[in-house]
């Protein structure tokens, strides 16, 4: 999280108002406002919200055992959140607390009247709030006016020396202002002190926090305005140059500054959801700070400005470490969606989404962002079943979603979607632990069939019947990115070429078809080459003698890691095994076919062949299962992403 900036010298003065607002905010006729006592009496009541808080506490969880969820096996854990959890926009790892750094070096306190300083309390949102308009509450219903009008006060006496120096007033208060200040303190209301040059009395319980804060040499400086009533008739506020002070018999009297006003006066102030202040501002190790309200907290950073947590949100936030924590600083105050009347908050690293059915649930930033693509919520997805959880594996993450499908996420393949259909395959094969690894690739609808890429082999799935190729590997082999080398444009180049009948009698049975290469490096072209019903090698054996109509098959096999095993000669061979399921209603898959695609390529150069580097290449792909001239089986060829709708690679 990037640090607030320094807090050095003020950019500019905020300066002293034009009169402070000393007459404008006089409500002739009002009656006088009194000062709130220093404790709260018995009979006080809360202030009621015009609106409660969206989100509600302590919600019963939802009986999910029918859910894709209860299919993990029993060593899926839950993550619970805490500060130091991994946020998976980089490969998990802890986090250091940040609670060890050293404090933040204080100015010293500034003269009175000196708005050059930022004063030595000054907390972390006082800067960033000094360019902003003090906030406006010219719609209270009751406004409040000096506890003692000017024609009350007693005049000062012959030879009276100023306490103030009449040069040396600060913008906007006239030597009258500072007079009448001077006047006032002569006859001061009990439990009420006036500060001038200022002509307004502050008093009781916000008089003692104001004074425990420094008084005028705080950061809020001198007070600017008289003590208000505020519109729910029980509270109180003082406002100064560069905040104010808000006092309630139930939550006591604290201060505010204008950037976290500016927020509040959003919701409506005390009136709104957020409620009265319930502490003052608390500032946090990474440079940003947050203020407790009956409702909610809001919470500020420079890079993220102020946004609200509150309700079972707020609870799920804390459960994380709060701004402290992964998830770092709110970027939305609280929203809405249609989907059983559902809220979320965006944060910088992930986000917390809250309904009455599914309760509060968390996921990090590239979940999140995963997710939004399929419209979040009110999109095909729904809502999480639980908070992000940590893969057996102990390294990747997973979220099972109300549609059925879910986000995995590593931190070599990143976070994709999984369809409820791929899912039923997937774990036929033990999820991300087994041949398959973690998906690298979106699902996408191709030739009738849904597909999908993983680390280290497909998915196919069409009705009930589903196909999956996979690597033969062991350890961290399972996320490795293997792209495949073949691509439906590829593919499509190559269909300008003659017919089988041609190519045999007149064709150039050493064209490269196209290039390949193992995992190794090695470069194993596949040549057009012939089958002339006893012999032959390249396309035309495979295809013929084979029935492999997907050059998919043998490129992706020449991936297998370990660069395949070596044969006679210069010859290598490679191996990717390939299955059959079948699913029953209940959506549990049973592979019923297997078998292994074995490819033979010969790295040596032949004489025979010219024009090129000379290298034989690809020799033969064929089924293990069948004697080495029987065709394989026509599901094989469904292993396999882009299948051709005809023989390959032959319109």
């Amino acid at each position: 999280m990037t640090a607030a900036a320094p807090r050095g010298s003020r950019r500019r003065s905020r300066g002293w108002p034009a009169a402070l607002l000393a007459l404008t905010l006089i409500a002739p006729g009002s009656g006088v406002a009194n000062g709130q006592p220093t404790t709260s009496p018995d009979e006080a009541t809360a202030t009621a919200t015009s609106t409660p808080s969206p989100t509600v506490t302590n919600l019963p969880e939802v009986d999910r055992s029918a859910s894709v969820e209860g299919q993990r096996d029993s060593s899926t854990q839950t993550e619970t959140p805490e500060p130091t959890a991994p946020a998976p926009t980089t490969a998990p790892a802890e986090l250091p607390r940040q609670n060890q750094q050293a404090p933040r070096e204080r100015q010293s306190p500034p003269v009175r009247g000196d708005t050059t300083q930022i004063p030595a309390d000054a907390p972390p949102s006082f800067e960033a709030g000094m360019d902003l308009p003090y906030p406006s509450r010219d719609n209270d219903r009751e406004r409040g006016r000096p506890s003692h009008s000017y024609r009350e006060l007693p005049e000062l006496p012959p030879g009276h020396t100023p306490s103030y120096d009449p040069e040396a007033l600060p913008e906007g208060v006239t030597e009258e202002d500072a007079e009448t200040a001077e006047r006032m303190t002569l006859a001061a209301t009990p439990g009420c002190r006036v500060f001038s040059p200022m002509p307004y009395e502050v008093c009781g319980a916000i008089l003692q926090r104001y004074e425990a804060m420094g008084g005028p040499n705080s950061w809020l400086g001198l007070p600017n305005s008289p003590e208000y009533t505020n519109p729910d008739g029980v509270g109180k506020r003082s406002q100064f140059i560069n905040g104010s002070i808000y006092w309630h018999p139930h939550t006591g009297a604290h201060p505010v500054t204008i950037l976290y006003m500016t927020k509040w006066n959003q919701f409506g102030w005390e009136m709104g959801w957020l409620g009265y202040p319930t502490g003052a501002e608390i500032y946090h190790n990474n440079g940003g700070s947050r203020q407790e309200f009956q409702g909610a907290g809001l919470f500020w950073s420079q890079p993220t400005g102020v946004y609200a947590v509150g309700g079972a949100i707020r609870a799920k936030y804390n459960s994380a470490g709060g701004a402290e924590g992964p998830l770092g600083y709110p970027t939305t105050d609280e929203l809405t969606v249609n989907k059983y009347d559902g809220r979320y908050n965006n944060f910088t690293n992930g986000t917390i989404t809250w309904s009455g059915v599914t309760g509060a649930r968390l996921m990090y930033a590239a979940m999140r962002d995963r997710w939004a693509e399929h419209g979040r919520e009110d999109g095909q997805m729904g809502y999480p079943l639980s908070d992000v959880q940590i893969a057996p594996d102990g390294t990747g993450r997973y979220l099972h979603f109300e549609d059925g499908s879910s986000i995995y996420w590593h931190s070599a393949t990143g976070a994709w979607r999984v369809p409820s259909q791929i899912i039923a395959v997937w774990s036929s094969l033990d999820w991300e632990k087994g041949p398959l690894g973690y998906p690298m690739e979106a699902s996408l609808d191709a030739d009738g069939f849904l597909r999908q890429i993983f680390a280290l082999g497909e998915i196919a799935v069409q009705g009930n019947e589903g196909y999956y190729r996979h690597y033969p590997f062991s350890g961290a082999a399972a996320t490795q990115s293997l792209p495949n080398q073949l691509t439906p444009a590829d593919e499509s180049n190559a269909d300008d070429s003659p017919g089988v009948d041609v190519m045999n009698q007149s064709g150039d049975r050493n064209e490269i078809i196209h290039t390949l290469r193992d995992s190794a490096g090695r470069v194993g072209p596949l040549r057009r080459g012939y089958w002339n019903g006893v012999s032959g090698f390249g396309v035309e054996k495979i295809y013929q003698r084979h029935e492999i109509d997907n050059m998919n098959l043998v490129a992706t096999t020449m991936l297998q890691p370990g660069g395949g095993e070596p044969s006679s000669g210069q010859s290598r061979f490679y191996r990717q095994p390939v299955g059959r399921t079948r699913c029953d209603d209940s959506g549990t898959c049973t592979t019923y076919r297997r078998d292994v695609i074995r490819v033979v390529v010969d790295y040596r150069d032949d004489d025979y062949i010219q024009g090129d580097n000379k290298t034989k290449g690809v020799i033969t792909a064929y089924c293990e299962s069948k004697p080495e001239q029987v065709a394989c089986d026509s599901w094989v060829n469904s292993t396999i992403r882009y299948p051709r709708q005809g023989p390959w690679p032959y319109s």
